[in-house]
């Protein structure tokens, strides 16, 4: 099975969302799976950072400025990551510019079978 969550988030001028996910329905993987992070901004200078159940997946990281919903795989950011039933996914998102940029991301969880 494969479930995810897309959005646009405002990231205000000189700003840090530290959670980009909050509230969001897979803010926590509902069960062993392998997830896709995708995301674009609506401008050049917004760099993205994952982790997932308090590990770094990756460091803070560019994201290209195609000012759209992301394309898959054309906006592939972070692939390949696993995550624990319950864990907490946090998508972290700097904006050091002058200027109010929106943040696109796509998030897709694909559950992993466990061998017996």
């Amino acid at each position: 099975m494969k479930v995810g969550d897309q959005l646009a988030t405002v990231i205000a001028l000189g700003t840090t969302n530290g959670h980009i996910m909050a509230q969001r329905r897979f803010e926590r993987a509902p069960f062993l799976c392998r997830g896709t992070l995708y995301a674009n901004g609506s401008a050049l200078g917004l760099t993205a950072e994952l982790n997932v159940g308090g590990r770094s997946v990756s460091p803070a990281t560019d994201v290209n400025a195609q000012n759209r919903l992301p394309v898959v795989p054309d906006d592939l950011l972070f692939a390949e990551w696993i995550a624990y039933p319950g864990e907490q996914i946090q998508i972290t998102v700097a904006n050091p510019t002058a200027g109010n940029l929106t943040f696109f991301w796509k998030i897709e969880l694909e559950e992993l079978e466990v061998q017996q």
